[in-house]
């Protein structure tokens, strides 16, 4: 359940990063923070809960089936959008987004035990909703 909620605030802190005076800032640089510290309006709260997060974990699984945002290279390393943004998710938090390719059943299940803590594949219903509260 602590995974859960401190994966919790870095979902919520990547999905309203960009909140809050966006407007006034120039257009190149609206999302180039050096920092999750960085990011406008950040309590300290989740600063806390970001750096428990830094102490116990090494790093993160971000799985996802293969598609267009994510592919395996020629050298075997998984490329496209999904590599991006881990490597992005990583300079922010300082924690090692791994980008991994899984079957859809085997992502699930992967969620399911942990294994994986993150991916970008899920879409939020209210039934999976029920399932992190």
């Amino acid at each position: 359940m602590r995974i859960q909620i401190g994966c919790l605030a870095i979902v919520l802190l990547i999905q309203f990063s960009a909140c809050g005076n966006q407007a006034a800032l120039p257009p190149d640089d609206r999302y180039q923070y050096a920092s999750f510290r960085d990011i406008p309006g950040i309590t300290g709260d989740e600063i806390n809960a970001v750096e428990a997060l830094q102490k116990e974990y090494a790093s993160f699984i971000y799985a996802m089936p293969l598609s267009v945002e994510a592919f395996e290279s020629a050298n075997g390393e998984v490329r496209g959008f999904t590599a991006s943004f881990c490597e992005w998710l990583t300079n922010l938090f300082g924690i090692p987004f791994q980008p991994r390719l899984y079957e859809w059943l085997d992502l699930l299940a992967g969620l399911e035990t942990l294994e994986i803590s993150f991916s970008g594949e899920l879409t939020a219903t209210p039934e999976r909703m029920k399932s992190i509260t």
